[in-house]
């Protein structure tokens, strides 16, 4: 029958239960074929989402992956193929994209004639079984799903040492189902030259299980008529489990791990566990999977246009080298928030430090890709420079007292909105305390909030509250169209659309003065708030996420010195004038309640922090 097994899916962790079915099926496929070993299975390991890691979908990168895989098949005795698929929008034609990729990497293309597809997900079996291809249900077949229907099998799944049964029903092609558990399981079975016929599995309770067949030609497919192929199954132990419990799928044995759960080793494969073991993957994985801050596709927040962001970074980062390039000490050098790896560029042309390391860390997975592809691509003269995917706030990152100089630009007021403000950041500066050597400086410039942020105020915007109205709410719009929303209110309207988009309170009234429509009364730090965020239309919701003005100078002082940082002369706040003169003072005015004229507060902060000498 097939040469080849495709086993698509992402991988991150190897399961016992693994090993024993698909050397059963490859066994199975081997001695159906006719040919004896010279027509040997093979599995052909299709990894998806292979340029993903530090992700909660992905946490563990391709190359670890790869390696547990490699160890995996010697220890089992099998013949494998290992292919690295991207990951891709989610699309009907996922199946085609694999086959392709498989194809650009081997050089031919599986087909339905010479293999078999070992899928549990049935979303994605579909995919497969609509282009013909048997499917191979692993964790997902209904036989598993009550200890009547096949003993040995079961003893498998629910943790008994002994042989266990390959599914393979005489006549039948195909068969998928969805997860086992309580609740309808649905499939499609197709029988050599009839027509496909609709599978449905009750399974209501510990144990239950019936599969019927309707549709043309229909039959129904019996549990006994499972053809047990005992001999081909070695001992297998998983989760203890009372009989007719499905096995766990990868996945959930992962979550086991990120857990603390510690029979995740028993359900794992041991080529797994060693490569965890030796990478110190089972930390990695727990501190990704639990991250309280970072998303599924490891960024701070899916609403966020990475290339305008990036564009950005990239106008300022010679303004932002000018701002603290005297203050930075020669050694190991990290920009942490690092995005494209601009200012680090610039760093790399300073004469002076040519033989200092130069690192970033980068918690956006775009934005690290970015920083690796452009190390390929020549950017960098230091050989020196090394880029890490991680979130400092899920564990350290470099050992303590290990390096000279660390930098951040627009990263602490993240920290504070996408954390739990001051413990967040707090636990944030002690991190940079700890690893930073004595004498060792961290360069932080950031916004900041105004000094006197609680003062009450009048603020005077172009436009009314009801010139258009803005809708009340952007759920369902895209990118673009909130975008163009936004940009088509007048100030005044504005602020009512990002008091009710801000992730923070954000309370002001009404003035109703008629010579001054648009005047409001607010704090001081809640006008700044919007002042300063108005003009992002572009990544609205995303920067509605995060407060400007959450610290002012005063408050970051006493935050660095509590934690034991001497904080530099050279430390100050500023304003941005030309944000003022731009994007503030056109569009608003600000006053006291009583109409006297006042200034535009600071805007900016820049901290040069000192661990001393003798800590």
């Amino acid at each position: 029958m097939a040469r080849f097994v495709l086993f698509p899916g992402r991988h991150h962790l190897l399961t016992r239960f693994q090993a024993a079915y698909l050397r059963a099926l490859a066994k199975s496929e081997e001695q159906n074929s006719g040919f004896g070993t010279s027509r040997a299975c093979t599995i052909v390991w299709a990894v998806t989402s292979a340029n993903h890691q530090n992700t909660k979908r992905n946490p563990v990168s391709y190359d670890r992956r790869e390696a547990a895989i490699e160890r995996f098949s010697v220890q089992e005795g099998l013949r494998s193929l290992v292919v690295p698929v991207f990951d891709t929008a989610q699309t009907d034609r996922f199946a085609e994209v694999t086959l392709k990729s498989v194809e650009s990497v081997l050089g031919r293309r599986p087909t339905p004639a010479d293999t078999v597809v070992a899928c549990s997900t049935p979303e994605v079996a579909a995919l497969y079984s609509a282009l013909g291809f048997t499917i191979a249900p692993v964790e997902a077949d209904a036989a598993f799903l009550d200890p009547a229907l096949e003993p040995d099998l079961v003893r498998a799944a629910s943790g008994d040492n002994g042989p266990a049964a390959a599914i393979s029903a005489p006549g039948v092609e195909a068969i998928t189902t969805t997860a086992p558990g309580s609740g309808a399981v649905n499939g499609v079975a197709s029988s050599v030259g009839a027509p496909p016929v609709s599978v449905t599995t009750a399974a209501t309770g510990p144990g239950a299980g019936t599969t019927a067949a309707t549709g043309p030609g229909a039959a129904t497919i019996s549990a006994r008529g499972v053809e047990s192929a005992t001999s081909h199954l070695g001992a297998v132990t998983s989760a203890p489990g009372p009989a007719g419990t499905a096995p766990e799928r990868p996945w959930d044995v992962l979550l086991r791990l990120a857990t603390g759960d510690p029979s995740w080793r028993e359900l794992a494969h041991p080529a797994t566990v060693d490569v965890y073991d030796r990478y110190r993957l089972d930390e990695q994985v727990a501190l990704v999977v639990n991250d309280p801050v970072v998303g599924e596709e490891g960024g701070l927040t899916t609403t966020r246009d990475y290339r305008t962001y990036a564009e950005a970074f990239e106008a300022s980062a010679e303004r932002k080298w000018d701002l603290v390039k005297r203050h930075v000490r020669p050694g190991r050098i990290v920009d942490v928030g690092c995005g494209a790896g601009a200012v680090l560029a610039l760093a790399d042309r300073e004469p002076a430090l040519r033989e200092s390391d130069l690192i970033g860390v980068e918690v956006a997975r775009h934005l690290f890709e970015e920083c690796v592809h452009r190390k390929a691509q020549g950017w960098f003269a230091n050989p020196n420079v090394y880029f890490y995917c991680r979130n400092v706030l899920g564990g350290a990152v470099f050992p303590p007292r290990s390096i000279d100089t660390t930098l951040t630009f627009a990263l602490t007021h993240e920290i504070w909105s996408y954390g739990d403000r001051m413990t967040s950041l707090r636990a944030f500066a002690e991190a940079i305390y700890e690893h930073t050597v004595p004498g060792g400086v961290w360069i932080n410039s950031d916004v900041c909030g105004p000094d006197n942020r609680a003062r009450r105020v009048r603020l005077s915007l172009q436009g009314s509250p009801s010139t258009p109205a803005p809708l009340a709410s952007l759920d369902g719009l895209t990118r673009e169209e909130i975008a163009a929303h936004v940009e088509a209110l007048p100030t005044r309207a504005r602020l009512d659309r990002f008091a009710a988009d801000f992730h923070f309170p954000l309370p002001y009234a009404d003035l109703a003065d008629p010579a001054d429509p648009g005047a409001v009364e607010i704090a001081l730090s809640d006008a700044m708030e919007f002042l300063t965020h108005k003009d992002y239309p572009d990544n609205w919701l995303s920067e509605a996420h995060e407060q400007f003005c959450g610290l002012e100078f005063a408050d970051w002082k006493a935050l660095l010195t509590d934690v034991g940082f001497e904080v530099d002369p050279a430390s100050h706040s500023w304003r941005n004038d030309w944000i003022v003169e731009h994007r503030i003072h056109p569009y608003a005015q600000l006053s006291t309640l009583d109409g006297r004229p006042l200034g535009w507060p600071d805007t900016h902060v820049l901290l040069v922090a000192r661990r001393p000498l003798n800590t």
